[in-house]
């Protein structure tokens, strides 16, 4: 595995969604020199690789080795539209600010502690 082939995927995954290295550094809730970095051949830890993965709908086998890009979600025994939803809120959910994404999980947090 090369960084450098690591970062170009990453990249593209950025470069896909639109997103400066400050938006995708708020998207992954790293700093953005993290970003600079990963950008520039130093591989991610892999709870950040994942995340990157799921925010470009990729597997993490195709962002470290450039290999089966749509494995994502393929391994997985249901049909794929039992997971839709939840890929598509969970990719929605990774665009989110941290505060917003704090700010939501207390209201989520708030809802479910009335309901016991």
């Amino acid at each position: 595995m090369k960084g450098v082939e690591v970062s170009r995927r990453i990249d593209a995954i950025r470069i896909q969604h639109d997103l400066t290295q400050d938006k995708f550094a708020r998207v992954l809730s790293v700093s953005q020199p993290a970003v600079s970095q990963y950008l520039n051949g130093r591989v991610p830890p892999a709870e950040v690789l994942l995340d990157i993965a799921r925010l470009g709908n990729v597997s993490m086998e195709w962002l470290l080795t450039g290999r089966d890009k749509d494995a994502y979600g393929r391994k997985v025994a249901e049909s794929a539209s039992r997971y839709g939803s939840a890929t598509g809120i969970s990719t929605k959910w990774l665009r989110l600010p941290p505060d917003v994404r704090h700010a939501l999980e207390q209201l989520i947090d708030g809802y479910l502690e009335g309901d016991k």
